[in-house]
């Protein structure tokens, strides 16, 4: 919250500008923003905060009606950590393997419950803005997962680790199955590493030693 709230000194640049008149609210314009800097209210799509907004206009090629224009004009500088998740869906069934969001040194892969235990998990996982997507161990079924992750990262050799935060459980065992086999599969072994933290029932986030 503290960087959202955070003062900053407005700078002349480029940033998203929205025509109501143009509008359907179709939202498509969300899922090409992977700061999250647009939201729909009302019916109608909406800048959420200027610092939210990197003004590259990835979200342009998404609008049907020509709505969203970029801009020249004075805003707060773009804080890439206020954005927070850096992309939405993060269901990893539900994620655009090629989504741009996803070329960064490092990706999380959380179990589905870690992210609710306690404030130590966003403080470990969500402050330096890398993409998350999660999955259920137990009951997504393991395949798919590795498909859909070996997608990941195959299509974005950026990815030099992979995160992997999961509860201290037998039923989440299974996610550092999940994120062995799909380095495996995309032939990336060697160049990526696996980290493995264990998140308890009370909060507390510990990294293992996994060599």
């Amino acid at each position: 919250m503290s960087a959202i709230l955070k003062k900053t000194e407005n700078e002349v640049r480029d940033i998203i500008e929205i025509n109501e008149e143009l509008c359907d609210g179709c939202g498509r314009c969300l899922t090409g923003c992977a700061e999250g800097a647009l939201a729909l209210v009302d019916g109608k799509a909406r800048l959420v905060s200027d610092v939210y907004c990197d003004g590259l206009g990835a979200c342009l090629g998404h609008c049907p009606t020509g709505a969203l224009k970029v801009i020249r004009r004075s805003a707060p500088a773009f804080e890439d950590h206020a954005a927070g998740l850096s992309y939405w869906p993060i269901q990893l069934r539900l994620v655009s393997p090629q989504a741009p969001a996803f070329d960064r040194p490092v990706l999380t892969l959380a179990a589905d419950c870690s992210a609710f235990t306690g404030p130590a998990f966003h403080r470990v996982f969500l402050t330096e803005a890398y993409p998350l997507v999660r999955t259920c161990p137990k009951f997504d079924e393991a395949e798919p997962q590795i498909d859909r992750l070996a997608a990941i990262l195959t299509a974005h050799p950026a990815i030099e680790e992979i995160r992997a935060p999961m509860m201290s459980v037998p039923c989440c065992g299974a996610l550092a199955y999940i994120a062995t086999q799909a380095v495996k599969k995309a032939g990336r072994e060697g160049r990526v590493r696996l980290r493995l933290w264990l998140v308890s029932p009370r909060g507390q986030v510990s990294e293992e030693d996994i060599r």
